[in-house]
C-alpha cells in the first residue's frame, strides 16, 4: 500500500517539523509544507497539474489573516477528494471557526495549543492531531507505535475493520414485532455536524412527536453553538442538555461538550429527566453515545429506540445499539460511501445489529419511515 500522503498548512516552521515528524513515524508522507495560505493554494494548483492530490491536508486557521469560507473552497476546488483537517486556535475565536471550518467542507478540528518562546504545537496536540490524521486516512492504529495515547487495538481503524465482503448478510433486513418507537437517539462524531445540519433541514418540515437525543462528539461550548445551527435550520426547539431538565417530546437534546448525557425516571412521579456527568470517558470520548444509549434502554425499554449511527471515528456506541438490537429496537447507520469516516457506522454494521445502511440523503426518509408515525 503507497504511503499516505499529506500537505501542512502552516505559518511555524517548527510546527511544520514537529508535525512531520508525527506522521511519517506511522507512514505518512509529507507531500509539501507551506508557510503561508497564499502560497498554499498556489501550491495545491500546481499540485493540482501535476496529479499529485494530497489525501489529507492540514491547515492552521489564523482569524487575522484567513477568510475561512474563502480559503476552504480554494483548497477543495483544487483538490476536491483531500479530507480537510483544521488546526483552530486556542481562543475565543476557535469556535465560532470551527464551526464555520465544518459548514464550508473540512472534515474535522484540533484545538491548536502551543508553548515556549517558538510558539511549538504541544504534545496533547499533536497527539490529537496524529489521532485524527490516522483515522482519516484509514491506518490501523497498530501500525502508528509512535502514537501512546491510544493503546494499539483499542480503536477500530476508519474503514479496513468495517469493510465485509458480503455486508447484506450481516443485516437484520426485519422490524422486530415488539417495536414500538417511542425515541429517536443519534450518535456521531467526525463528519457529523454537516451531516445533523443537513438531515435536520429535512426533519423540520416534518411533524416530530417524539424527543430526539444526540451525542455529537465536540468540546465544550462547540456543541451549544451546534444546537443553535440545528434549531436555526429545522425550526425545533434544540439545546445541551441540562442537568434534571425534564425530557419533554417534540425537542432535541444535544450532549453538551465534556459531559456524557443519561436519562433516568423520576420516581415515583415518573417524569423522565435528562441527566449529566463527568464520569471517565467511553471510547476515549465524553460525551460518549454508549452512556446515553444504555440509559435509554433501562429508561424507555430497547423496543422504543430508533437508533442512528453517523459517520465518526472508533466503535461508540457499538455496546449501546448491541443493546438496543437485541431487545427489539432498530439500529440504522449511515452507509460507508457517505462518511467522512466508516469507524462507527461500520461497527455496528460488522456486528450484525443493523436494520440497514442509508446514505446521507436517504436518511431523512428512513427515519420517518421507521419512527412509527412519530414523524411525518
Amino acid at each position: 500500500m503507497p504511503l499516505a500522503k499529506v500537505m501542512i498548512i502552516d505559518e511555524s516552521s517548527v510546527c511544520r517539523g514537529l508535525i512531520i515528524k508525527d506522521l511519517e513515524a506511522f507512514g505518512v508522507s509529507t507531500l509539501s509544507s507551506v508557510n503561508s495560505h497564499m502560497v498554499a493554494c498556489k501550491e495545491l494548483e500546481i499540485q493540482s497539474a501535476q496529479k499529485l492530490q494530497p489525501d489529507c491536508i492540514i491547515f492552521d486557521i489564523n482569524a487575522m489573516q484567513v477568510d475561512v469560507p474563502g480559503m476552504i473552497g480554494a483548497v477543495k476546488q483544487r483538490a476536491p477528494s483531500s479530507k480537510l483537517l483544521v488546526m483552530l486556535p486556542d481562543n475565543e475565536t476557535s469556535i465560532d471557526l470551527g464551526m464555520l471550518a465544518l459548514e464550508h467542507g473540512a472534515a474535522d478540528f484540533i484545538i491548536k495549543q502551543v508553548k515556549g518562546s517558538n510558539n511549538a504545537i504541544t504534545t496533547a496536540s499533536r497527539e490529537a492531531l496524529s489521532y485524527k490524521v490516522r483515522e482519516l486516512l484509514n491506518i490501523p492504529v497498530k501500525e502508528a507505535a509512535a502514537d501512546k495515547r491510544i493503546a494499539p487495538g483499542q480503536v477500530p481503524s476508519a474503514h479496513s475493520s468495517y469493510a465485509p465482503k458480503d455486508s447484506k448478510k450481516l443485516f437484520k433486513n426485519t422490524i422486530p414485532a415488539h417495536y414500538h418507537p417511542l425515541v429517536l437517539a443519534i450518535a456521531s462524531s467526525t463528519g457529523g455536524p454537516q451531516v445533523l445540519v443537513g438531515l435536520f433541514r429535512e426533519l423540520g418540515r416534518r411533524q416530530v412527536t417524539l424527543p430526539i437525543f444526540i451525542t455529537q462528539h465536540m468540546p465544550r461550548d462547540f456543541t451549544q453553538v451546534l444546537a443553535k445551527q440545528l434549531e436555526k435550520v429545522s425550526g425545533l426547539p434544540c439545546k445541551e442538555a441540562e442537568h434534571n431538565e425534564p425530557v419533554q417530546s417534540g425537542h432535541v437534546y444535544i450532549a453538551p461538550g465534556d459531559y456524557h448525557m443519561l436519562v433516568r425516571r423520576d420516581d415515583p412521579k415518573g417524569k423522565i429527566l435528562l441527566s449529566l456527568n463527568q464520569n471517565p470517558p467511553e471510547n476515549y470520548c465524553r460525551p460518549a453515545a454508549d452512556p446515553m444509549f444504555r440509559s435509554l434502554v433501562e429508561v424507555y425499554g430497547g423496543n422504543s429506540i430508533l437508533a442512528v449511527v453517523l459517520t465518526g471515528m472508533g466503535s461508540d456506541g457499538k455496546k449501546g445499539c448491541e443493546e438496543i438490537a437485541h431487545k427489539n429496537g432498530v439500529v440504522i447507520a449511515q452507509d460507508k460511501d457517505s462518511s467522512v469516516v466508516w469507524g462507527m457506522p461500520g461497527a455496528v454494521t460488522q456486528a450484525g445489529i443493523t436494520y440497514a445502511n442509508y446514505n446521507i440523503s436517504q436518511l431523512p426518509e428512513a427515519i420517518m419511515r421507521l419512527s412509527g408515525g412519530k414523524i411525518q
